[in-house]
């Protein structure tokens, strides 16, 4: 038989069913998105949209875990008012038919962990009458042998929220080593190059009538001697790297990334942590542009010379 036509009921229903109940470890909870595939799920997890929302679920957590909780009582108990009103139901049936909704809740982004113990808790509020019927009744052997495979897989079921939290944490884990790895790579012995101010530091130069004077660097020899137009009085000078000093201006301005993790590249000063030497910076070219690096020491960026103090 051929396929049906795009807009007949049929082919509008299998799109619907495509886009419904799939494989619960790719849907994310957070973000409402149900993904067909690992892969699809991976993309979406790397995703800026799914970043800004781990973000904000990050800064509580148990807030959202309460909020879906609540979500999931209210249309659970909503769907056994409207079908079954006061009858006696099985709490499995009711759950089957709650969870035919696409866009329903899941379980484990609540405070339950099974079926059972969220009916458990409804018996207990007093908003359901529950008793154990003989069908779900096990005997203590039974309930002993489960208790102990539960207790030996206590990685079992997680929930969605925290399981998410987790892939984002192992996300952001790598990408630091990765950027780690390339930094080290990155790091010279030499860092002095044309377009940056710096600092003379050597008390020797000029008997010490140069000592702190600033001066943007013109040319450079030999990647560390580096010819320096004194910014004050237009003298040039020709000095070793290790007698002079990376200038850092306010934030806001731009810098140049003279060793480290993207050399060679600029960037914007976001802010300076005077306690511990070290800024935060974006970067603004290269292959990392777009790129925010935290705890950047002092001797790795440097101001540019044709930016106004």
């Amino acid at each position: 038989m051929g396929k049906h036509d795009f807009l007949t009921p049929k082919a509008i229903g299998i799109r619907m069913k495509s886009k419904g109940l799939q494989k619960l470890r790719w849907f994310c909870q957070v973000c409402q998105k149900q993904c067909r595939d690992e892969n699809g799920f991976k993309c979406h997890t790397t995703s800026e949209a799914h970043q800004r929302q781990m973000l904000i679920v990050a800064n509580d957590p148990n807030k959202f875990m309460s909020g879906y909780s609540e979500m999931f009582e209210e249309a659970f108990l909503e769907n056994l008012r409207r079908r079954h009103g006061t009858k006696r139901m099985r709490a499995t049936h009711v759950y089957n038919e709650y969870i035919a909704d696409k866009m329903h809740i899941h379980m484990n982004a609540t405070q339950w962990e099974t079926l059972g113990s969220f009916v458990q808790y409804l018996g207990r509020i007093g908003k359901c009458i529950v008793d154990e019927t003989e069908k779900v009744i096990k005997d203590k052997k039974t309930r002993e042998r489960e208790e102990t495979e539960s207790d030996a897989n206590c990685s079992g079921k997680r929930h969605a929220v925290g399981a998410i939290m987790e892939e984002d944490e192992r996300h952001r884990n790598k990408k630091s080593r990765r950027l780690e790895e390339e930094s080290k790579c990155l790091r010279k012995d030499n860092w002095v190059v044309t377009g940056i101010v710096v600092k003379v530091m050597n008390k020797k130069v000029g008997d010490g009538q140069y000592y702190k004077c600033k001066g943007a660097v013109k040319d450079v020899e030999d990647k560390f001697c580096a010819s320096v137009e004194l910014l004050d009085s237009g003298d040039v000078l020709r000095l070793d790297q290790d007698d002079l000093e990376t200038v850092i201006p306010k934030p806001g301005r731009k810098v140049k990334i003279v060793n480290g993790l993207g050399r060679g590249c600029t960037a914007k000063l976001l802010n300076i942590s005077v306690a511990d030497f070290c800024a935060r910076i974006r970067i603004d070219s290269g292959s990392h542009r777009g790129e925010i690096l935290d705890r950047v020491e002092y001797e790795d960026i440097c101001r540019l010379a044709d930016e106004q103090s």
